[in-house]
């Protein structure tokens, strides 16, 4: 991928910061969680606002080089790209969508991670003095701050709520993407900044397309770490990675994975361009790159035998995460139809 010169140079930092970092703790943040303070130090290493303007103290690389960045650190850590890339999604986002610098400068402060319960939960909205947040919401990635989506009377609203405004929370565990920040919410609270249907589908959009990248690092990993297995493996004499079967599992794993990444940053410029077609693209790209990363994962655990199901080797972890990409937002279903309009149109 031919990448501008600001991208690489971002890129040519997050790689040794993940094999730094990121990559040593992975295993011990899937048991315990992120370390308290590493929002902090992500906002310290230019990894919150990577979509925002560098006059408002962003990185300036749009959404196209914030897939890039968070595909290389899912490649180490799973759960830290998706706190990353949904927090560059909807706070962010949000911010930049409302023209708000208060919001903007908050989101790009490190207070922590904010949260995303998009408009599949189910939350209800009112306008009053201010648009008012309701419901119940269910396994949604949100130990903070929260930006939701509830659905008003003339259309979806999304809004900012504050830790401290959420209400009942109650922390989720999972099997994959565990520090993802999982928790049920009761929510009935005033959004300070609020957003239309419009922006609010646009978020949507772009928290599709960090799962999407998200994904497709978590299939990168899986078949590096496989193509390393099967050059070490030995059966009857010699590699595994001599033997067609190996072969042709690698080689269906590759081709999905690049496939699925360049709908990904295509919806990624698409979304750049604020083009008509961004969130068809970004529902394209989740639901290929899930599946991508999916298949990937399982097959570098048949590579890897009996022993990819064990905590030894990452195989499990990456497949448990890729897994669980589907929960953040929408499902297969939800993408499906999504993408179904724009093919009618297309080939009517």
């Amino acid at each position: 991928m031919n990448w501008s010169p600001h991208v690489e140079a971002l890129l040519g930092a997050v790689g040794p910061l993940g094999n730094r970092e990121f990559a040593p703790h992975a295993a011990r943040w899937d048991d315990a969680g992120l370390d308290a303070g590493l929002a902090a130090r992500c906002s310290e290493w230019g990894l919150f606002g990577l979509s925002a303007p560098e006059a408002s103290g962003g990185a300036g690389v749009g959404m196209l080089g914030t897939v890039a960045v968070v595909e290389d650190i899912a490649a180490h850590s799973g759960s830290l790209a998706i706190r990353v890339a949904i927090h560059e999604a909807a706070a962010v986002g949000l911010a930049l969508g409302l023209g708000d610098d208060e919001l903007l400068a908050r989101a790009l402060g490190g207070d922590g991670f904010v949260g995303w319960c998009g408009a599949s939960r189910g939350l209800s909205a009112r306008a009053e003095s201010h648009v008012r947040l309701q419901g119940a919401a269910r396994m949604v990635p949100a130990d903070g701050d929260v930006v939701a989506v509830g659905q008003g009377p003339e259309g979806a609203v999304v809004g900012f709520v504050r830790a401290a405004d959420v209400g009942a929370r109650r922390a989720r565990s999972a099997s994959g993407l565990c520090a993802a920040g999982w928790a049920d919410l009761e929510l009935d609270a005033e959004a300070t900044h609020a957003g239309d249907d419009a922006l609010a589908r646009r978020l949507s959009a772009r928290v599709s397309v960090g799962v999407a990248a998200t994904a497709c690092g978590l299939a990168r990993a899986a078949i590096t770490r496989a193509v390393e297995y099967a050059r070490v493996r030995e059966q009857f004499g010699q590699a595994i990675a001599n033997f067609q079967a190996i072969q042709w599992k690698l080689a269906n794993s590759a081709t999905e994975r690049d496939a699925a990444w360049m709908l990904t940053v295509k919806a990624a410029a698409r979304l750049d361009a604020v083009a008509d077609d961004a969130a068809d693209a970004a529902a394209r790209a989740q639901l290929a790159a899930v599946r991508s990363a999916v298949a990937a994962c399982s097959e570098a655990l048949q590579v890897h035998g009996g022993y990819g199901y064990t905590r030894e080797f990452p195989i499990e972890r990456l497949l448990r995460d890729a897994r669980a990409c589907s929960a953040i937002d929408r499902g297969d279903d939800d993408l499906r139809a999504a993408v179904v309009p724009g093919i009618v149109a297309r080939f009517a």
